[in-house]
């Protein structure tokens, strides 16, 4: 297996660990780097993790064909702390302080582990109910069931309206100061797909194209009439991946 990681550092390396971070790790202070250290680790119980390449010395990423593992260090004690991401979506986090969890975690990960069972082999893990909608698949309609069930007045009777229309709710949507916008993909970054609908208060919102084009102020079920009808030509449904994808 490739592994891809940086060289040991030594003491005059441009980002040095901070000197109240080395009494928390020992490990770090002897193998260099974060990087170095977690494929020290992993080579003493199994095979190899793989990082990418020139990352910080307080900070790795774990690749797989699943996706990523970002490790990165608290500064005033003892703790790795994890991100699991995969196609543009978070879906777990935690921390531990003991190094071989997080090379743990890593294998199953990479072994294709399901978030419960992640979960289960570490309690320290934590994810939502929309992770696990990426997972099963469905996070497009469990996103606008929590987006009906926000409790936010000014985006309820819209999300209503818009999920009547198939064209709309076949894609992701997310809400950005608190516009309401649709996405081709669900992970981050984000392809958004005009028009975008700016709620104005009273009921009423503004449904805005391309260069910042007013089409037209309406209610709710006329904004998403006018949404509709400016949509582009197959931009649906929704698929897994991030806006980098499509290029």
């Amino acid at each position: 297996m490739l592994v891809i990681h940086r060289p040991a550092h030594d003491e005059d390396h441009s980002h040095p660990m901070r000197d109240d971070m080395r009494p928390h790790y020992p490990e770090l202070v002897e193998a260099g780097d974060l990087s170095t250290a977690l494929l020290q680790q992993s080579t003493e119980d199994g095979a190899a993790l793989v990082f990418e390449a020139d990352q910080h010395p307080h900070s790795a990423r774990v690749l797989s064909a699943r996706g990523v593992v970002e490790v990165d260090l608290a500064c005033r004690e003892r703790s790795f702390q994890l991100s699991l991401w995969s196609r543009g979506v978070n879906l777990a986090r935690g921390d531990t302080a003991d190094i071989t969890e997080v090379v743990g975690i890593c294998r199953a990960w990479e072994a294709g582990a399901r978030l419960a069972d992640l979960r289960a082999g570490w309690p320290l893990l934590s994810y939502t109910e929309l992770a696990e909608a990426h997972e099963r698949g469905d996070a497009v309609e469990v996103k606008w069931r929590m987006l009906l069930e926000d409790g936010d007045p000014h985006l309820r009777p819209l999300v209503e309206a818009a999920l009547i229309e198939p064209r709309l709710r076949e894609l992701f949507p997310f809400t950005s100061r608190r516009a309401l916008l649709f996405s081709r993909c669900t992970g981050y970054p984000y392809l958004s797909v005009p028009p975008v609908v700016v709620p104005l208060g009273a009921g009423r919102y503004r449904v805005v194209g391309p260069d910042d084009t007013v089409l037209g102020e309406d209610d709710a079920a006329g904004a998403v009439a006018v949404t509709v009808a400016a949509l582009p030509a197959d931009c649906g449904p929704a698929v897994p991946g991030t806006a980098e994808d499509f290029h």
